[in-house]
């Protein structure tokens, strides 16, 4: 038999939305509750309840009853009034009606999904605090990266809260939002890997990189994973990583202590073909919440949004892990967790072999030769369940260990200069104690503009000396002394009174005190670089003749006369780039010419950080040397190859530190910033240096150019290039088209644009650039000696 309950008055209501909270991915919902008349005779007719304001307050009490855990609040209540103002030539406005007010009962509520307050990580993801520190980290990796968008950067922390602000609400707000990111916003390059050919790889928005390492920083901080690379930081620094160097040397001097624990044993040695294009995003994504541990289903969503992305450039769908970010080497190292589980764990391996995995260099040691080709079997058979291959052309097989050994060993010789070159520099961060005073009181009183200005004129006193350095390395390098213990009892230069004024017979005059005062400083410096420059030139002739005689007859010698020669051949590679690395520093004069001629060979690819080095070479002043590589990478067949654009882009960066500019220089800038034909790349980079050499430009600039920019500005498609273009047109007060004719709806509500407009309005274009960083950045210099890369492993 039925019994009907009696159910109070909004009941199933304030059930359903409470069934719609748990049920449905909702975390909150806004209800407006109006007091019609349609409503006010509905509630008549099923209560007791006769004035409308009482029936709107019973239907919002009855929520609250019956919505469970979940959280109630109240965004307005009671009378409201509105005003309508009656359309001309209407009936009531010709019947000198214009306008009349009317009241009416509202409530306006907030219903909470309690589960929000309950997830811890979430609510650990969207603090300031974390993405204050995300970008911190993201703006470092940035300006360490191959390319970037450096008025992206500027925009985005010349209005620094606000937009943190803004990436958190719109992460809020958007959440299981298909457009939580801007749409088709990366941009593809080619880096170079060869001469005729790139790596793929991204420029992504920075918000997304900043959202990815808020995340990593919430979900992987807490977990201990036991890797030899990409080791989270726990410290907050600008620094996500622990220090490269000394965790590549562990892998080393483990792999060797394993082979000498086998004296009868054998190796593998492997790495991955194509790995980052490879991996399956899915299976990463799957990996990631179960090796993390990750409970949030929020940051589960986000994590989806930020893994499975299809990607251009060269990968198939749902293929692909981003590089150029500065994530995605955590991820590919999680990625192979599973391997080194199997071969860690697996009762017929767990005690014949020693398993050693740096990302995806493998070195494997058995204790006998005979069971090589098993293990290579079973190990293409775990990494077939993640998509990947071994790169056949670098697996190796070491039947003697001491074959192997001599691969592992680090390069004594240059480890010795290394630390030579280190001494020498540190008593230049060290400074004397009336330097480090002035220095601390500018530090201490946080007086921005004294700080930078004293590294300024410390900079060109170290120029005066032969000693290149950018002001963002000097100010972290004077930082980490400023932080050091007992520096007044430690040996010290003689220094003369700290300049006033970086007027160039100032500046030489305290150059020949230092010099007369510290002689066998002097002596040391000269010593060291003749030696890098000896030891760059020897190496580069050595690395010359081992690539001739491998390309000639590398098919008829031994494997093993081969194997020495590769070895040789890598051990001269790394002394080249280490080399360069501290020319950079101490002067390219000598070398110049020989390392264009390197960047230009087709059969060495040796200097990775090209774009470190070319900058370089137009700091130092060597135009020619610029000169000659625009044209090389312009005419001829390389032209066309793959990482050609990637090059051209990065030598218009540099047009921006040569000394003297001609007419022709301005009209390749302002070409290459407009022409259709140009590569994305091209244009991102000559708007910017455009823009950066706006006042210097504009004798030069001619009403065509910036109609040319207007052309552009209407056809192009990327929301980077757009803002520079706007940019362009407000720095010279040209009309802009209308907005409707070149901006998409999402691109109206995209801070780039609506900031890019604002500046442009403002006549302050130029200023962009004059911050050399935010205040705060400096709170979180890492009081250490930085990290730094593979390929920068013997540079400062």
């Amino acid at each position: 038999m039925d019994t009907e309950i009696e159910k109070e008055f909004w009941q199933d209501e304030g059930l359903s939305y409470k069934r719609l909270l748990e049920e449905v991915p909702i975390d909150k919902l806004h209800l407006t509750t109006i007091g019609t008349k349609n409503l006010e005779q509905s509630v008549k007719q099923l209560t007791q309840i006769g004035d409308i304001s009482e029936g709107i307050n019973t239907i919002s009490t009855t929520f609250e009853k019956f919505i469970g855990k979940h959280k109630v609040s109240y965004v307005l209540e009671g009378k409201q009034l509105v005003d309508f103002d009656n359309p001309v030539d209407s009936y009531w406005y010709e019947q000198h009606q214009v306008n009349y007010t009317d009241k009416f009962e509202a409530v306006c509520q907030t219903l909470k999904n309690s589960e929000l307050e309950e997830d811890n990580e979430w609510n650990k993801l969207i603090s300031l605090e974390n993405f204050e520190l995300a970008w911190v980290k993201a703006r470092n990796n940035v300006f360490n990266e191959s390319f970037y968008d450096e008025v992206e950067i500027r925009l985005f922390e010349s209005n620094l809260d606000e937009n943190l602000q803004i990436l958190i609400d719109n992460l809020v707000d958007k959440l299981y939002s298909d457009n939580l990111f801007p749409s088709n916003q990366d941009i593809d390059y080619k880096f170079v890997k060869g001469r005729s050919k790139g790596r793929p790889k991204q420029l992504i928005r920075l918000e997304e990189e900043i959202l990815a390492i808020a995340i990593l920083q919430t979900i992987g901080k807490s977990k201990n994973q036991s890797f030899y690379s990409y080791q989270l930081k726990l410290e907050q620094t600008e620094d996500l990583y622990e220090d490269y160097f000394p965790k590549y040397k562990k892998f080393l001097d483990a792999s060797r202590e394993s082979a000498n624990s086998y004296p009868k044993g054998a190796v593998l040695r492997t790495d991955i073909q194509s790995y980052y294009v490879t991996v399956i995003q899915q299976q990463l994504l799957d990996i990631t919440i179960k090796e993390m541990g990750i409970n949030s289903i929020r940051i589960e969503w986000l994590l989806s949004k930020i893994l499975r992305q299809n990607l251009s450039n060269g990968h198939e769908d749902g293929i692909g892990l981003k590089q150029g970010t500065l994530t995605s080497g955590f991820y590919a190292n999680l990625y192979l967790k599973a391997v080194d589980n199997y071969f860690a764990n697996e009762p017929k391996w767990k005690h014949q072999l020693y398993f050693h995995r740096y990302v995806d260099d493998i070195i494997a040691v058995v204790n006998n030769g005979k069971y090589l080709e098993l293990l290579e079997t079973e190990l293409q058979d775990k990494l077939n369940d993640l998509g990947l291959k071994l790169n056949q052309d670098k697996t190796e097989y070491y039947h003697n260990i001491s074959d192997f050994l001599p691969s592992t060993e680090l390069d004594t010789d240059l480890d010795k200069l290394n630390r030579k070159f280190n001494i020498m520099l540190v008593y230049l961060w060290r400074m004397n104690y009336d330097y480090r005073t002035e220095f601390e009181l500018a530090n201490s009183s946080h007086d921005e503009k004294l700080w930078w200005n004293l590294i300024k004129l410390y900079q060109q006193c170290l120029y005066s000396l032969g000693v290149y350095v950018t002001e963002t390395r000097l100010s972290r390098k004077i930082y980490q002394k400023l932080n050091s213990e007992k520096l007044n009892t430690k040996k010290q230069l003689e220094f003369p009174s700290f300049p006033t004024d970086d007027n160039f017979i100032i500046i030489s005059q305290w150059s020949s005190k230092f010099q007369e005062s510290n002689r066998t400083w002097i002596y040391e410096k000269n010593l060291i670089k003749s030696q890098v420059v000896n030891l760059f030139k020897e190496s580069l002739k050595e690395v010359r003749e081992i690539t001739k005689f491998l390309k000639e007859k590398g098919n008829s010698i031994s494997k093993q006369q081969k194997r020495e020669e590769n070895i040789k051949h890598r051990k001269l590679q790394t002394r080249i780039r280490s080399c360069v690395n501290k020319l950079l520093i101490l002067g390219f004069d000598q070398v110049w010419q020989d390392i264009v001629d390197l960047i230009c060979d087709p059969d060495l690819f040796v200097i990775r950080d090209l774009l470190d080095v070319i900058i370089g070479l137009a700091s130092q002043g060597y135009t020619d040397a610029i000169k000659q590589l625009w044209t090389f990478y312009q005419n001829g067949n390389i032209a066309t190859e793959e990482p050609s654009e990637y090059v051209r882009a990065i030598l218009i960066e540099s047009f921006r530190f040569l000394p003297i500019l001609k007419s022709e220089d301005w009209e390749l800038i302002f070409d290459s910033a407009t022409l259709p034909n140009k590569s994305k790349v091209e244009k991102l980079k000559a708007t910017e240096t455009w823009l950066y050499l706006g006042h210097l430009a504009k004798p030069y600039v001619q009403p065509q150019h910036l109609q040319n920019v207007v052309n552009a500005l209407k056809i192009e498609t990327i929301t980077r290039l757009k803002k520079n273009y706007i940019l362009i047109l407000g720095m010279y007060n040209h009309d802009l088209p209308n907005l409707n004719d070149f901006l998409s709806d999402e691109e109206k509500n995209d801070y780039l644009i609506k900031d890019s407009l604002k500046l442009a309005a403002s006549g302050k274009v130029a200023e962009i650039f004059k911050q050399i960083e935010p205040p705060r950045v400096r709170q979180y210099y890492n009081p250490k000696q930085k990290s730094v890369t593979k390929d920068q492993k013997y540079s400062l």
